[in-house]
């Protein structure tokens, strides 16, 4: 009769002069039911071996034992994790697995052939300083913001493999995550919106930028805007899609918080302005022959199809750089709108309500430079009330 082997008993071999083969049973195989055999290959004294083998035997015979992870990172992340997110449960938007395929791609270059099971929290730490200073094109730094973006999808990831049995803990548990340096909003000045509506005078970009300016769309939600979400009775813009663009082409998707499903009220000239824009959009169609489709999109090419948004970003830059302000991206016309109104003394929850922040901690992060000057104004506001009563202290 054979012997039954107990689970964690193992012994050594010596391979070579300081080489110790391990070998130990770990029990059976749960799909199997064949009893499973680990080999480790140890460097030193015999001692050294010894002392391996009863923490490794001690370790398996743990309830919570998970044996080590064969795969690689980068098998890891483009064989499980990744269709995991775009076909799983925790599936995500193709524009959301488009960034994330690239950052993984990035994180693959410099870890991708460590081994799930080796990876060590100061491998990431490496990893996150490296891009910080040359994990760009040419070696050039990574903007922090970036490489926060990367932290979180490599957390993520492990924590995903933490699920499902492949590693014990997560490394980046122990990993602090970069600082993003913040960037200072800085609108457009009422002189420089003068210039951009006159330099885009009678192009394509007038009437969305106008409407950006009026409302604080976002680019993806004006060129997502259809004509039965446009009530000029109500001077009422209702927000309940954006475009998004992808490799394999653009499509309309809801927006990603409750708070993006908004209201938007305009302003009279903005009413006026899309009235007859309207008009002139279904006289266009008329004279072409063509339908004029009164659910179709408020801004479309000439066959009535939605606007590419990346062609659209990138011919508005050229045409703002044309009228002589470099550098003005059709973005900065959302936060040129909210700087108006938190100047104007418009309730801070009101501006978030329009832009469709998920919350208004958001407003006040990105805008919060504005909040310091108006406290400015706060104080010159007391002192023209009470200056010359509270006078100084006798």
């Amino acid at each position: 009769m054979t012997k039954r082997r107990d689970k964690g008993t193992g012994t050594y071999i010596q391979r070579g002069r300081n080489s110790w083969l391990l070998k130990i049973d770990a029990g059976k195989d749960p799909k199997t039911g064949k009893r499973r055999t680990l080999y480790k290959t140890v460097k030193g004294t015999k001692s050294h071996a010894v002392n391996s083998l009863t923490q490794w035997a001690s370790e398996i015979r743990q309830p919570d034992y998970i044996e080590p992870s064969k795969a690689t990172l980068k098998e890891y992340l483009e064989e499980k994790w990744l269709p995991f997110r775009k076909d799983g449960a925790k599936a995500v938007t193709p524009k959301t697995y488009e960034r994330y395929n690239g950052i993984c791609q990035h994180i693959n270059r410099y870890l991708g052939n460590v081994k799930l099971s080796n990876l060590r929290s100061e491998d990431i730490d490496q990893y996150l300083k490296d891009c910080l200073t040359s994990g760009g094109a040419k070696s050039t730094p990574l903007a922090s913001q970036t490489v926060k973006h990367h932290y979180r999808v490599l957390f993520s990831a492990l924590k995903q493999a933490v699920r499902w049995n492949r590693i014990p803990r997560n490394p980046m548990e122990n990993v602090d995550p970069p600082v993003v340096k913040k960037k200072k909003v800085i609108p457009l000045e009422p002189s420089d919106v003068s210039k951009l509506i006159a330099g885009i005078k009678g192009t394509e970009f007038e009437l969305p930028a106008a409407l950006a300016l009026a409302t604080g769309m976002r680019l993806g939600e004006v060129l997502g805007l259809h004509w039965t979400e446009v009530d000029l009775e109500k001077r009422e813009i209702k927000v309940i899609q954006t475009i998004e663009q992808t490799k394999e082409g653009i499509r309309l998707k809801e927006p990603k918080s409750n708070a993006g499903y908004r209201r938007i009220k305009l302003p009279k000239v903005t009413v006026n302005a899309l009235r007859g824009f309207k008009t002139k959009q279904m006289r266009d169609r008329l004279k072409f022959r063509m339908a004029w489709d009164p659910k179709g999109p408020v801004f479309s090419n000439p066959a009535g199809e939605l606007t590419i948004p990346r062609n659209f970003t990138n011919a508005f830059s050229r045409t703002a750089t044309k009228a002589g302000l470099k550098g003005v991206h059709f973005h900065l016309l959302r936060h040129t709108h909210a700087s108006q109104l938190i100047k104007d003394g418009v309730n801070i929850k009101t501006v978030s309500s329009r832009l469709g922040h998920s919350s208004i901690v958001v407003t006040l992060d990105v805008y919060s430079h504005l909040m310091a000057e108006m406290d400015n104004a706060a104080a010159d506001a007391i002192d023209a009330v009470y200056g010359g009563i509270l006078g100084t202290p006798s």
